[in-house]
């Protein structure tokens, strides 16, 4: 049984060195304004409390967003905006989320973009296929920036088909299930169909041990069908105040995906494009592996040779720059830290 990590974030507005209260009205105290969130973990840890002035820089608007986004009674995935996201009703097991898998599906994810999702996925599945560890990666995100880096692993199969019943196919190791136009379409459909849809089709990946998937930064139905047909989710973010924002949006979602696929793990937060220099962002790194120590991988550096090596289609190892080898051992040491929560072994 998965086990719950809670800790409470203690966030404050400033507007010069008044802190606001909810309704945006000076607050004569200098109290922060508390919400207790829950974190979801695949390993139990204890209580965390931050301690005064060691805190994330999240808004007070949590509050209001934490009681908009806890889950629906009906089990149901809900938006911003309060409404479901999808129609309720759809089990685990409808997702083929009961019965055990070979192949172990992994998605990147966070609803802020620019935290280096791709950059992750695609340097994660060139580690793991040279660690001989058979690996496809699918490509949700329209964009389609993973397909480009990862065109010498094109197996003919789009990413939207993923999506459509079929017949059976096969497709060689490695393999990239490319992006495509027509996943722009899949937020005018259900989401009780789209799930199982393509819970059945990551079944036809025999062979396979790992599934990468890469998703938009927002929630879709194409991120949420991810999300409910996985066994494990890593979130990406920079050490910056809007996606350390986006974090607490994806924690939540995360909590309601849960009610219907409770195999999905969390397995943790990998800080992504970290300078080093800023003493703002070593604070907050600081704070992040302080608040949450067993859910932190190993940080990744903003390094110019990360987005050289997208550009080329070739792991951050192959180039050669000494900002490379400093980068091949961030991601290969989060590769490691991954492979370890995942149980895998490889070399």
């Amino acid at each position: 049984m998965d086990h719950v990590q809670e800790t409470v974030i203690e966030t404050r507005l400033r507007t010069g060195n008044r802190p606001l209260a909810e309704d945006g009205n000076p607050k004569s105290s200098d109290r922060p304004v508390r919400t207790r969130r829950r974190l979801p973990t695949n390993r139990g840890c204890t209580k965390v409390r931050h301690h005064e002035g060691r805190r994330l820089a999240m808004r007070a608007e949590s509050v209001e967003g934490a009681r908009r986004n806890r889950p629906d009674n009906r089990g149901g995935i809900t938006t911003g905006n309060g409404s479901l996201a999808a129609p309720p009703g759809i089990s685990g097991k409808e997702v083929g989320q009961v019965e055990k898998r070979t192949m172990r599906r992994l998605v990147i994810a966070n609803q802020k973009g620019g935290v280096g999702k791709t950059a992750l996925a695609v340097n994660l599945s060139f580690h793991f296929h040279e660690s001989g560890i058979s690996t496809v990666c699918l490509d949700l995100d329209v964009q389609g920036n993973a397909s480009h880096t990862l065109s010498s692993w094109k197996s003919g199969v789009t990413s939207s088909a993923m999506f459509s019943d079929g017949p059976s196919f096969t497709v060689q190791q490695p393999a990239l299930i490319e992006s495509d136009a027509c996943l722009a379409d899949l937020d005018t459909r259900s989401l009780a169909d789209l799930a199982p849809c393509l819970d059945r089709n990551l079944r036809k990946l025999a062979g396979f041990e790992l599934c990468l998937i890469d998703t938009a930064p927002s929630l879709g139905v194409g991120l949420a069908s991810a999300l409910m047909t996985a066994d494990y989710v890593l979130c990406p973010l920079c050490l910056e105040y809007y996606s350390l924002q986006g974090l607490e949006r994806m924690v939540t979602t995360i909590q309601n995906v849960r009610t219907v696929n409770p195999r999905l793990q969390f397995l943790g937060l990998v800080p992504s494009l970290v300078d080093r220099r800023d003493p703002r962002q070593r604070r907050h790194l600081e704070e992040l592996l302080e608040a949450y120590p067993d859910l932190v991988s190993p940080a990744i550096g903003r390094r110019g040779s990360v987005a050289e090596g997208l550009a080329l289609g070739v792991p951050v190892w192959r180039i050669q720059k000494t900002a490379a080898k400093e980068a091949a051992k961030e991601f290969r040491a989060v590769a490691a830290w991954v492979a370890d929560r995942m149980g895998i072994n490889h070399e």
